[in-house]
């Protein structure tokens, strides 16, 4: 009786300390895990969901976790796949992480976790190409948001040849005969963690969002494609990253890809070993380093197996056989503005560069993209990638799910970070990220290094609202907000952030995409032809 007595007495003199304690350790399905208080918002980092997929288990579908004794210490961030970083000075140059094919690790940031708050959750799958990055990158973490109200969580997935390699003998291991797309298993099976364990943490398993943007955005896409994520989330959002085209079949040739079991063999003879056991014991760095070469024979992309993905994805969508959801997509104005190669100065030049290069009538790509000077020739190949990649994806993605009975809320990101980049960027590819997620001071890369000012930080606080109203009601808008209008094939109602305003517009892009839809029918006219 007399050491209950003193464990109380220490307790009221530390009654922050203890209660801390309590509310940072979390029981979950595997086991007890231990994370900390940061300045008033609790973190769990580094929390495993699957077993490590190293040795025998490397290309194979993620394993469950073994429930483990004692406490787990969730106080550091998890592995990121072995990958290159992005070229010096990159504009998404990131600080140096512990890279690991040990890298299936999940992070959790709560405002309150305690059981009974059942919060709105919201998931956030990290871009780039599928072949790079992390959770834990700086304009990832999710403090800010949870601070709103929300529990974030932000994942970790095997990326370019550890999450898409395909091979005649992984397929013959598998029970279903296929392989390839373990980067979607990866994240599927973090859906599941969340489904298990998420209100251990004070969210709500029924009210999950998943979110991302370029490759995040794909990968939003796909889950809604695939059958085995069916039942994990309720809501989407895409940022930059709609996925509207076919991708390779993982057994025959189609789509102009060869098949994913062909990538495989070629890769196994590229490393230099007979069979799958030997591929298995290939040192990470080399693959590495072969996949990022100008050499490499995987396109490291998710492909038709006839399981994860039952046919090709806009088919999936366009039978109506998709999981169901209401979504935010959009992208931003100059998307691919930062990446315009050297381009012949002159129209004639630049006419035979287009057709020699992506074919069709040049005459229709006149029509959707008026060339003039030179500046006007970098901004038609810029906007015609922007369309190719991006907007045109984003109206065929609102169609389908529109059709499907959901509610769509489309936007257009066009306000320049001037005050921490170049304004002749524009609205680049990833603008958008730190004002959605409200992490200006996370913002990443050597040259963004702009100091945030106060209106710069409102205009965050404004974008992250919407994503926040959405993650907990369904509808974007709110209080001192404008009204974000659902968008319906009629009048394609979209929200345009621009530089001094935010307000409500129709049919974006519409002349051009039509235009654009025209040139690639003549670009398949020619290859049937």
């Amino acid at each position: 009786m007399k050491i209950k007595l003193y464990i109380l007495i220490i307790c009221l003199l530390n009654l922050t300390d203890c209660r801390d304690k309590d509310q940072t350790t979390r029981m979950t399905k595997y086991g007890a895990i231990q994370g900390m208080n940061e300045e008033g918002v609790f973190v769990w980092k580094g929390i495993p969901y699957a077993q490590p997929p190293i040795g025998d288990l490397r290309w194979r579908p993620p394993q469950k976790l073994a429930p483990w004794k004692g406490t787990f210490d969730a106080v550091s961030y998890g592995n990121i796949c072995p990958q290159k970083a992005y070229g010096p000075q990159s504009i998404y140059e990131i600080p140096k992480e512990a890279m690991s094919e040990d890298c299936l690790y999940l992070n959790v940031w709560s405002p309150d976790p305690d059981p009974d708050e059942k919060l709105p959750v919201m998931v956030w799958i990290h871009g780039g190409s599928l072949t790079r990055e992390g959770g834990s990158h700086p304009q990832y973490l999710g403090a800010n948001l949870a601070k709103k109200g929300i529990v974030y969580v932000s994942i970790n997935y095997r990326l370019n040849i550890f999450g898409f390699l395909a091979h005649p003998e992984l397929s013959a291991e598998s029970p279903d005969n296929v392989s390839g797309n373990y980067g979607i298993l990866d994240q599927i099976a973090a859906l599941e963690w969340v489904r298990e364990n998420i209100s251990s943490f004070g969210g709500d398993p029924d009210k999950v969002t998943i979110a991302g943007e370029s490759a995040g955005g794909w990968s939003v896409t796909l889950l809604m494609a695939s059958p085995k994520a069916k039942g994990l989330f309720r809501q989407g959002i895409l940022q930059s990253g709609a996925y509207m085209w076919s991708g390779p079949d993982l057994k025959e040739e189609s789509n102009q890809y060869e098949s994913g079991e062909s990538e495989g063999l070629k890769f196994m003879g590229a490393m230099g070993v007979e069979n799958l056991e030997e591929l298995r014991q290939i040192s990470s760095d080399k693959i590495v380093d072969h996949f990022f070469s100008s050499n490499s024979t995987v396109s490291g992309e998710p492909m038709i197996d006839g399981v994860v993905f039952p046919k090709k994805i806009d088919q999936i969508f366009a039978k109506g056989n998709h999981n169901k959801a209401d979504v935010i997509i959009g992208a931003n104005a100059d998307e691919w503005g930062l990446w315009v190669p050297q381009l012949p100065g002159e129209r004639e030049g630049f006419i035979n560069y287009i057709e020699s290069n992506f074919g069709g009538d040049p005459s229709l790509f006149e029509q959707a993209y008026p060339i003039g000077d030179s500046l006007s020739i970098r901004k038609a190949y810029a906007d015609y990638l922007s369309d190719d990649s991006f907007h045109l994806h984003d109206r065929l993605l609102a169609q389908e799910v529109n059709r499907g009975g959901n509610k769509v809320f489309q936007y257009y990101f066009s306000k320049v970070p001037s005050e921490r980049y170049p304004e002749e960027y524009g609205a680049f590819h990833g603008a958008e990220i730190v004002y959605a997620l409200d992490n200006l001071e996370n913002d990443p890369g050597t040259i963004g290094s702009g100091t945030i000012t106060g209106e710069d930080q409102a205009y965050a606080d404004m974008v992250s609202a919407y994503w926040i109203n959405f993650v907990k009601s369904g509808v974007p808008h709110g209080e001192d907000l404008p009204i974000w209008q659902v968008w319906d094939p009629k009048k394609q109602l979209y929200l345009e952030f621009g530089q001094r305003k935010i307000e409500m517009k129709s049919k974006l892009l519409f002349e051009r995409l039509n235009a654009m839809e025209i040139y690639h029918l003549s670009r398949q006219k020619k290859v049937t032809n």
